[in-house]
């Protein structure tokens, strides 16, 4: 069978991947079944392509290996079941990682496609969220949250993750637009989203949004010296401007935020450091399990077990009482105490290869493509180790990362493509 004929007869995987930003949207059922049915189409593939294989050789190496790291992680579990839930999970988002490469692989037209529709979500997903603001209720019906400082939620109904889904798809999105055309649309939709994201109340994504945000200013070879230093002016001007006249902004962003870090006292818990909150109680808390687990970990997706037991109960916080969650609220942490130094060491070698893989080519040229500049910024807030987030292996915030991985390690063939279109 040719490759004209073989890409012809799995020709509906990529449109299945198409969908793969709605169902995020939908919630972790939708990407389940998503994921489901791809994994089975590329058993198929496999079978009818046994040598495809070979054009992934480093990452089927990984693969292997990786499981046989986790195998020793479920064998040392405190709960076995839990974790190899979790580790069938893990291989699901792994396959669906290894199907984003083949089709970019293959399909010369997916990774545009792809990302014109990340691109019109994220333009529908806003628009969305800003009608849910000024109207109290997004066009599906669903209601902001008045309870917790107007918390926006857009298409996600009663989950609060809409500006997690921004900003975690935005710079992807703005691939839309041609290389060096339209620079201030897209600086006008940064602003946009901007404001969007800090509507929606959510701190880290909005925080890391900002921190992309002036990395996009410094590295974008689209801009002279001059118009990033007022771009710059006009950005902290805009961003502080939303806190002046919104009050349940600034309590929530500013007001909070210094109260949790110790900076102003009030009269609850008395919070000297970040570590007095919330937050730092869960760090501490993996800390602790990671000396206890040193080698394997206590297991995969078992910190919500483990974090209740008395022995945790004299960590230094204020909040020791909080320090329970289903995850430790920092993918590193949860990796150093759910999987030890096996699992951490490989997590931590997998991404600085990734960022190697960003950043070969800067060096080479002393500037960025504007598809690295923007796989970049995601990286970054994917990645940035210091950011509170959601679980890496769980389905809906687990996913994030291996949609982007495939388009870094095909970083050069997919920026040759993007080039020309």
């Amino acid at each position: 069978m040719s490759n004209l004929d073989f890409l012809k007869k799995f020709q509906y995987i990529p449109i299945l991947l198409y969908f793969l930003p709605i169902t995020i949207i939908i919630g972790n059922s939708a990407i389940n079944i998503l994921n489901f049915l791809l994994v089975i189409s590329f058993f198929f593939l496999i079978l009818k392509k046994k040598n495809y294989l070979k054009n992934i050789t480093t990452i089927s190496n990984f693969f292997f290996f990786i499981s046989l790291i986790f195998s020793i992680n479920i064998l040392f579990s405190i709960d076995r079941l839990n974790s190899l839930i979790s580790y069938i999970g893990f291989l699901g988002h792994f396959f669906l990682m290894l199907i984003i490469i083949y089709c970019l692989d293959f399909n010369n037209y997916f990774a545009r496609n792809f990302l014109k529709i990340i691109f019109f979500i994220i333009i529908l997903t806003g628009a969305d969220t800003l009608y849910q603001y000024f109207n109290g209720v997004d066009i599906l019906g669903f209601k902001l949250d008045e309870g917790h400082g107007r918390r926006l939620s857009g298409p996600f109904g009663d989950e609060y993750v809409v500006g997690s889904y921004l900003c975690k798809f935005f710079f992807l999105a703005l691939l839309f637009f041609k290389e060096n055309q339209y620079k201030y649309t897209k600086l006008f939709l940064i602003f946009l989203f901007l404001l969007i994201i800090v509507l929606s109340n959510e701190r880290a994504a909005s925080i890391m949004f900002f921190l992309a945000t002036i990395l996009y200013f410094i590295f974008n070879n689209e801009f002279s010296l001059k118009e990033k230093i007022l771009n710059f002016v006009i950005f902290i001007v805009v961003l502080f401007s939303f806190f002046s006249f919104d009050n349940n902004l600034k309590k929530h962003f500013i007001d909070r935020t210094f109260e949790q870090l110790g900076i102003t006292k009030t009269n609850k818990i008395s919070h000297n450091t970040l570590l007095d909150s919330q937050w730092g109680a869960h760090y501490l808390t993996s800390i602790e399990i990671f000396k206890n687990y040193k080698f394997s970990g206590s297991g995969l997706k078992t910190f919500r077990i483990e974090c209740s037991k008395t022995k945790y109960s004299n960590i230094k916080t204020a909040e020791v009482n909080a320090r329970c969650n289903t995850h430790p609220h920092n993918i590193y942490l949860e990796v150093l105490s759910e999987t030890g130094l096996l699992g951490f060491m490989i997590f931590l070698s997998m991404i600085l290869f990734l960022l190697k893989k960003i950043i070969n080519n800067f060096f080479q040229n002393f500037k960025f493509s504007q598809f690295e500049l923007m796989v970049g910024l995601n990286f970054f807030i994917l990645f940035n180790p210091m950011q509170t987030t959601g679980a890496f292996f769980s389905t809906w915030n687990g996913v994030f990362y291996w949609i982007v991985i495939p388009f870094i390690l095909r970083i050069n063939k997919i920026n040759s493509i993007l080039s020309h279109k």
